[in-house]
């Protein structure tokens, strides 16, 4: 495994990993190790999980979406055996003692640290609003690691850009309520109704692609291709900015033009 600690610090290192506090990470492992032997997978993937414990150990906030839209379905969120929907990763750090989940059902998050305030650990109002996290990544100067999503991919928009949707109030999507109940454990903890800024015409889709464009094209994205692993980091304020004056200039700048 010496190896694959070599390669997950150099990785960290080019993409500025240690000169934050804050790190919000999303992920892909089997992209993102997609170069790699089939045998060494499972190290590198025990390997990137240990060091992003021990940045929480050294006192970093870490947050890793941990997304689970079948509430919007089944009305049902458990924070401990609800299994999250965006990947490998979150699903092995919500057994991590490092970690606590997130109340908001279909947007929860796993959080490393306890000088986030209370409220982000709570059944937010909106998905994607002023009191999500997302803002708060904002205000405090966070980096946001892509670890394995292509950037050429249409739908990669660093997750921002559903806040700057949400703040700016595109034309193109609208409030949907969502009732359900929450439970830790199996044991029920509450009700929670939340709000989520859903498209209005579900055959218009999102094309984020300007969005990365506009990130390379002003060097605000940061690249490392270190052993043919592919992963990309970028300022969350810069993200904000450029997403702000995006959608200022066509509030329907991420709709998929057909």
């Amino acid at each position: 495994m010496k190896t694959q600690k070599k390669v997950i610090q150099k990785i960290f290192e080019k993409l500025n990993v240690y000169e934050y506090e804050s790190i919000y990470i999303f992920s892909d492992l089997l992209k993102l190790f997609l170069n790699q032997p089939k045998s060494e997978i499972p190290n590198y993937i025990e390997t990137l999980k240990i060091f992003i414990e021990d940045l929480a150990i050294n006192d970093k906030t870490v947050i890793l979406p941990s997304f689970t839209y079948q509430f919007s379905i089944n009305k049902r969120y458990d924070i401990t055996k609800t299994k999250p929907e965006t990947g490998v990763l979150p699903n092995l750090l919500l057994k991590s003692k490092f970690f606590k989940r997130t109340l908001s059902p279909m947007t929860s998050h796993l959080i490393s640290s306890n000088i986030i305030p209370n409220k982000f650990y709570e059944c937010s109002k909106t998905t994607f609003g002023q009191d999500s996290i997302y803002q708060w990544l904002i205000d405090n100067n966070a980096l946001l690691l892509s670890l394995g999503p292509s950037l050429t991919d249409p739908h990669h928009g660093w997750v921002i850009v559903h806040h700057t949707e949400e703040i700016m109030k595109v034309p193109y999507r609208h409030f949907k309520k969502f009732d359900g109940k929450i439970y830790d454990n199996s044991k029920y903890i509450g009700k929670c109704s939340q709000e989520h800024y859903v498209r209005s015409d579900p055959q218009k889709f999102n094309d984020y692609s300007k969005v990365n464009k506009y990130l390379f094209k002003r060097r605000f994205i940061t690249e490392s291709n270190f052993e043919n692993i592919i992963a990309h980091s970028v300022n969350a304020k810069d993200i904000y900015s450029v997403t702000r004056n995006l959608i200022k200039k066509n509030p329907n700048s991420f709709l998929a033009q057909v």
